[in-house]
């Protein structure tokens, strides 16, 4: 959840880096090596959900936040 929220907060803010680092690529590598041979993704916590899990990273990595644009 926090990856997705990170992702969420920085494209409508239109963040590529953090610190000068890339945040989605460093947090694209952190889920890509949680994911299990089936495809689902671990959850880090005893009781979290493998389908919770796996939903939010892949709202992370399909990058489902779009652009917010004003004006008319």
């Amino acid at each position: 959840y926090y990856l997705y929220g990170l992702e969420r907060t920085c494209e409508l803010a239109g963040v590529a880096r953090i610190q000068g680092r890339d945040w989605y690529y460093e947090g694209a590598l952190q889920l890509l090596a949680q994911q299990g041979r089936s495809g689902a993704f671990r959850t880090e916590h005893e009781r979290g959900l493998l389908l919770d899990a796996t939903c939010f990273a892949v709202l992370f990595l399909k990058r489902a936040s779009l652009g917010v644009t004003t004006g008319g």
